[in-house]
């Protein structure tokens, strides 16, 4: 799990005044996954898969009064492709590439019934050193 300000937004000026903000932001995102690979020597190539989750906020401004403030907690799945090599006794690096897809919740709909219906989705590359303990 990790904290996040990924978002996106959108603003609309009148006579170059900003009159109204839109923002949709992933706050936090997660994931829980298993991984099968091979190994060549010091180094190994996995693939991966499970779960993951997004919180997400969307809000609204219109002349600095919030009209909009709702947040929902995404459910969906995840895979990606990684490597790992082991550089020294005990140590390894790693980098992979993780595609998920958070599925769609529905926000608005006590002020547009029935709702909108948001989907996410992210792409990410993670690096990081490992300790192993033997």
């Amino acid at each position: 799990a990790a904290g996040a300000d990924i978002k996106d937004s959108a603003t609309a000026f009148f006579g170059g005044i900003p009159v109204a903000t839109a923002e949709d932001k992933i706050r936090a995102f997660g994931s829980v996954t298993g991984r099968v690979g091979v190994t060549t020597g010091a180094a190994l190539f996995y693939a991966k898969g499970g779960y993951a989750w997004a919180d997400n906020r969307l809000s609204a401004t219109v002349l600095g009064a919030t009209v909009i403030d709702e947040s929902k907690v995404h459910s969906g799945w995840t895979v990606g492709v990684g490597g790992e090599y082991m550089f020294a006794p005990n140590w390894s690096a790693k980098v992979e590439y993780m595609y998920a897809d958070y599925g769609s919740e529905r926000y608005l709909a006590a002020l547009l019934p029935p709702g909108v219906d948001l989907g996410l989705t992210t792409h990410s590359v993670k690096g990081g050193i490992n300790y192993h303990f033997n």
